[in-house]
């Protein structure tokens, strides 16, 4: 509240000065002041945006950087799967041989 009628208080004194030693007109001075206030409010808005963007954004990475390792581990897991696939294949294509040999020469 203080700080409102200490605000008051100096546009009065200026207002004063002004309609003494200047020649712009008290009207034009109080709507760039407005115009000024407005401006200052704009900049605030603004910039309390930006931060609201910037914590958007932030949330987004965050998902998405944990479905890239969701991503990750699920490849990792179909790629341990081939190579388990690859392993038994492989042995056993090597007994099928080993006892076809086998049998080969029994007979």
């Amino acid at each position: 509240m203080s700080i409102d009628l200490e605000k008051e208080k100096i546009r009065v004194v200026v207002r004063e000065v002004l309609r003494e030693e200047s020649h712009i007109p008290v009207d034009l001075f109080e709507r760039l002041v407005r115009v000024e206030e407005g401006l200052k409010n704009l900049a605030d808005i603004m910039e309390k945006r930006f931060e609201a963007m910037d914590r958007r954004f932030e949330a987004v990475d965050k998902r998405f950087e944990s479905m890239m390792q969701y991503m990750d581990s699920r490849f990792e897991d179909v790629n341990n799967r081939f190579i388990m696939l690859t392993i038994f294949l492989s042995v056993g294509f090597a007994a099928l041989g080993t006892l076809m040999t086998v049998f080969q020469y029994v007979h």
